[in-house]
């Protein structure tokens, strides 16, 4: 495929006229190449037109179409996709969740390898899949780029792709959204009196007589190589075959007599029908403003001070630098992302994270994993995710979902320490952080299957460190010796939702991203 370049670089040259101001338009591409090859997912750089185009942005690896985080192990599978986004992902967009990426969810089998830490259902398992105040931890506190939500899934409203003007492919498309009424919908939504009405008139009363049929109008269309005559010719010879079993679908569960009715009339004409009234039924479930009464304030107060952190904190936008420091630790079908950086411009500013991707509770050691003195550096908890308590900093325990942001900015160069999303350190002299390094190197240029290396540290030689420096630690040390290190998130942090101590512990293994 032959990409037109040229015509993509004007684009982000139209000059845009608003009440008597002109602009250039803030640039986002969506390019995949080498797609649509077999194996673009893995490919593909994601950079291509962002570096053509200084100052525009593109869509990175982590929020393209083809991302399940419903899945077990899946941050663990893309830990070099991963690696990418920390070290070069400045101008990527990032996050979890968009149009794309929740309708690829719908797609998941029901009988894949479920991550079912994220819930106990299959909606509750997307709807935090999609919607993890882990990963918004991540993105807004520690990744680097431009992080984008998508509203239905902050909202915890169903999601799916429309298609109501098209009668050739309609029925096709609606199809291929079965699996929407397994990953998005539970009984009780379809009960309500004003959903899925047009369904429910062409007989379908509950979800799954509509989940089945769906399902099997998906594999008769296959096997019948959409040919909709064919298919109405299958789905015609359902009623009253119970005894032949001349039916593709399974009567037996089918056995209201409207939904018989409904098949033994169907035609080509009745068939695009349903194909309509299922995409206006569904379209209107997806409405976000139904869903307001079913937020968790807690949660949304979380999403919400994350951003304004990232607004308070702009230099978090910028790739990670020699001094930074971005680790995994694995445990099984247990994932969790760690590390340490540094404000580029006035590095005496640090921020820490940990965070659990998913899987079984996990011990969190962040003192020892990234050389932090807890006991004489000012480290406060600026962000918990909601219901996580945390007395101790040296040794804790996260569960699923759960992750811990700090804050360090030595008092002695000029920075206030305060444990709030807002915290904006006024300008001071230098100061640098070189730690220790040992694990495993995550090498971005290798693919997700293969094994990865020993680490070496990439600062050849700590001992060229300035004795400026040196002295500037000593009294940074001195100044906080009586520094405590249990420390409580505020308020909202405190609620319900400890983390209890996991059975059964195996040795876990630390993978690095780590340049420092």
């Amino acid at each position: 495929m032959e990409h037109d370049d040229a015509y993509l670089m004007e684009m982000g040259d139209v000059v845009q006229e608003l009440g008597g101001s002109r602009r250039l338009m803030f640039l986002i591409y969506e390019d995949g190449r080498p797609w649509p090859a077999e194996g673009w997912e893995e490919s593909s750089t994601y950079r291509e037109l962002a570096a053509m185009k200084p100052g525009a942005y593109q869509w990175g690896p982590l929020i393209f179409a083809h991302n399940t985080p419903t899945l077990k192990g899946f941050w663990e599978r893309k830990w070099r996709r991963v690696c990418e986004v920390m070290h070069q992902g400045e101008d990527w967009i990032t996050g979890c969740a968009n149009h794309d990426t929740v309708r690829r969810g719908n797609q998941v089998l029901t009988d894949a390898d479920i991550d079912w830490s994220l819930g106990s259902t299959m909606p509750e398992v997307l709807q935090n899949a999609y919607d993890n105040p882990a990963i918004m931890l991540w993105v807004y506190g520690f990744s680097p780029g431009l992080p984008m939500d998508f509203i239905n899934s902050t909202m915890r409203s169903p999601w799916m792709f429309f298609r109501n003007t098209d009668e050739r492919y309609g029925v096709k498309v609606v199809s291929e959204e079965a699996g929407f009424l397994e990953w998005q919908l539970t009984h009780q939504q379809y009960a309500h009196r004003k959903a899925f009405r047009r369904l429910k008139k062409h007989g379908f009363k509950q979800l799954e007589e509509l989940q089945l049929f769906v399902r099997t109008l998906e594999a008769i269309l296959q096997e019948k190589d959409y040919n909709l005559a064919a298919v109405t010719d299958a789905l015609r010879a359902c009623p009253g075959s119970i005894a032949n079993n001349n039916c593709d679908l399974p009567v037996s569960k089918l056995h209201r007599s409207s939904v018989m009715r409904f098949l033994a009339k169907i035609d080509i004409d009745r068939l695009k029908e349903f194909a309509a009234d299922f995409m206006s039924d569904c379209f209107e479930e997806c409405n976000v403003s139904y869903y307001n009464h079913n937020l968790d304030p807690q949660h949304t107060r979380f999403n919400l001070s994350m951003r304004e952190f990232r607004h308070a904190h702009p230099w978090l936008r910028r790739n990670l630098q020699n001094i930074d420091r971005f680790n995994k630790i694995s445990d099984g079908g247990s994932t969790m992302f760690y590390g340490v950086r540094s404000n580029p411009d006035h590095p005496q500013e640090r921020i820490a994270m940990v965070t659990h991707l998913g899987g079984e509770p996990m011990q969190a050691t962040l003192g020892d994993w990234l050389q932090l003195d807890f006991q004489q550096e000012a480290w406060q908890v600026v962000h918990a995710t909601p219901g996580l308590e945390i007395e101790n900093l040296e040794h804790f325990e996260l569960a699923s979902m759960q992750g811990v942001l700090l804050y360090h900015c030595d008092p002695n160069l000029g920075c206030v320490v305060e444990p709030d999303s807002t915290v904006k350190p006024e300008p001071a002299s230098v100061f640098a952080y070189a730690p220790e390094s040992s694990g495993v190197f995550c090498d971005t240029d290798r693919t997700e299957a293969d094994e990865v290396g020993t680490l070496t540290n990439p600062i050849a030689d700590v001992s060229a460190i300035s004795e400026e420096l040196k002295t500037t630690k000593r009294k940074t040390r001195k100044a906080n010796k009586s520094s405590s290190a249990k420390v409580k998130p505020k308020g909202k942090a405190k609620a319900a939702g400890k983390a209890k101590t996991s059975k059964g512990k195996t040795k876990a293994k630390h993978d690095s991203e780590n340049s420092g």
